[in-house]
């Protein structure tokens, strides 16, 4: 739905208010919400929420505000009207509670062994490829609740690294001497070394997640 978003400078009170922005806003089933500046265009930005806090805020200027916050990072949200602006509230609070849900499951998957994860997606190897000479780690891939688990060999008793994928967006992409090839980009990508490029044996992993 439309909002109002405001920017900062650097002050978090609504006095350091440097711009209102009017933007077409969406939480997503992967506990994010992206602002868009139009319906038709890509995301402007995005905030994985369960590692952020919202709250109700007063603003001299504007009515029906949401604070979402986390460290220095503000964002304030006005909705149109009260209706609007309940409803907002319902939306993060589910959002939130179901991805809280999701990550307190995937941390005991974490201490579980290769082959204990119930109902995975996906198991299987997968090549993890650096970007710098595409040179290539094969490991053992576990997909489960939006979230990868890498290990160095089936029998391995429990994840050596994971990767949560909230936020992240994911495109099919080619490399050469390199089947099925995939790249996960992050919410905020600063550098370009972090997204990360996966090659797998066959199209069962690329079509889950991409």
């Amino acid at each position: 739905m439309w909002c109002t978003k405001a920017t900062y400078k650097r002050q978090t009170k609504c006095g350091g208010i440097k711009l209102w922005t009017k933007q077409w806003v969406v939480v997503k089933r992967d506990g994010c919400l992206y602002y868009h500046k139009s319906r038709e265009s890509q995301p402007s930005g995005i905030i994985v929420l369960p590692s952020f806090h919202y709250s109700k805020a007063v603003c001299a200027n504007r009515k029906n505000v949401i604070k979402i916050t986390r460290g220095s990072s503000v964002y304030l949200f006005a909705a149109q009207d009260l209706p609007e602006y309940e409803k907002w509230l319902q939306v993060l609070a589910e959002a939130t509670k179901t991805q809280t849900l999701i990550l307190n499951h995937s941390i005991h998957n974490c201490a579980l062994s290769a082959l204990a994860i119930d109902n995975p997606l996906y198991s299987g190897w997968i090549l993890k490829l650096k970007l710098s000479g595409f040179r290539a780690k094969r490991k053992w891939c576990v997909l489960k609740d939006n979230m990868m688990f890498f290990y160095y060999d089936i029998k391995d008793k429990k994840a050596h690294e994971v990767l949560c994928l909230t936020g992240y967006s994911c495109a099919a992409t080619s490399v050469r001497d390199y089947k099925y090839c995939f790249a996960l980009i992050p919410p905020t990508m600063k550098r370009w070394n972090s997204v990360l490029v996966f090659a797998n044996e066959n199209k069962t992993l690329l079509r889950q997640v991409v």
